[in-house]
């Protein structure tokens, strides 16, 4: 009996439902401490949000620390220094440019004064582009209006540079 399922078939708002074949397969070992999750419509629209690779290094480092969407990430700036190689000075500007073009946004946590990063205005920012990427047929409508509906609650927008 063959168990396989067509990638049409897949419930995709359920991770569960993947297929067994992924991170762990591709990278073994080296998935072992982790991994991180970035859309791929971030990378194949980097430069049409005006996000330079620096920039790029720095969300990174952030991302890698956003596990939920309801806890912010707050790595230290010297911490993403101290791993991307670039100086902390370099890390604050890429931090200011990115809070600037509405990327994220720096929140100062009311009880341990850790300055913590939102990266809602990233994730909002590239919904169009991933919308309009050729591979965006293969998730279903209810998630592309999920998404919508979300912003749309949420009464926040982002207009892309055309």
């Amino acid at each position: 009996m063959d168990d396989s399922v067509s990638l049409d078939e897949l419930d995709w708002a359920d991770p569960s439902a993947l297929p067994p074949e992924g991170i762990a397969d591709r990278w073994g070992d080296a998935a072992a401490a982790g991994f991180l999750a970035l859309p791929n419509a971030l990378i194949r629209s980097q430069a049409k949000l005006g996000i330079t690779p620096n920039e790029l290094v720095v969300l990174m480092n952030i991302l890698v620390h956003w596990w939920r969407r309801d806890r912010l990430a707050y790595p230290r700036s010297s911490t993403i220094a101290h791993r991307s190689g670039l100086g902390k000075r370099t890390v604050q500007r890429c931090l200011s440019s990115l809070e600037e073009k509405g990327l994220i946004e720096r929140v100062r946590h009311p009880g341990r004064g850790k300055m913590q990063y939102d990266p809602d205005g990233l994730r909002e920012a590239v919904v169009p582009y991933a919308l309009k990427d050729p591979w965006a047929w293969r998730w279903p409508e209810k998630i592309k209006r999920k998404n919508v509906e979300d912003r749309n609650r949420a009464g926040r927008s982002f207009i892309p540079n055309s």
